[in-house]
Order: C-alpha cells, then structure tokens, then sequence
C-alpha cells in the first residue's frame, strides 16, 4: 500500500468518526411521566400547579418565617 492511499483512508476513517459523532449528538431521555386526572386522558404537564404558590415548602420548617423586606411574612409549610 503506498503512502497516498494509507492518507486517503485515515482522512476516510476521521471523517467518518467526525459524522457519526455529530450525527450522535447529545443523549436527551425521554419524558415517561404522564399526568391525567381521570385516568383516561393523558398529558406531559399538569393543567394547574399541584401547590398553591402563595405557601414555600421549606423542609422541615413549620409556622411562619419573617422576611427581611417590607413585606408581610411569607407562609411556610413543612415538608415531611
């Protein structure tokens, strides 16, 4: 095999790693939750959120927490 050819194959053989890897990418999993009310209807995402968004779960805290602004304390609830 002369030189010419051993270049033209190594050129071959990275250009063909470089393809494959691009063509590869990034693995992304894929979503397998679903979420139905009913149990008949089925979607990627809830309607409406599952906590009130007025309250911060803090684990293991209970009662209320002062806020260090102006502001009336914000309402935390334990998460156990």
């Amino acid at each position: 095999m002369t030189y010419n050819v051993s270049v033209v194959i190594a050129a071959g053989c990275v250009v063909l790693a470089i393809v494959v890897l691009i063509g590869a990418g990034t693995a992304r999993p894929v979503q397998a939750v679903s979420y139905s009310s009913d149990g008949r209807t089925w979607t990627p995402s809830l309607a409406e959120p599952l906590m009130d968004s007025n309250i911060r779960w803090v684990p293991g805290t209970v009662g209320y927490r002062s806020s260090t602004s102006t502001t009336a304390p914000t309402q935390t609830a334990a998460c156990k």
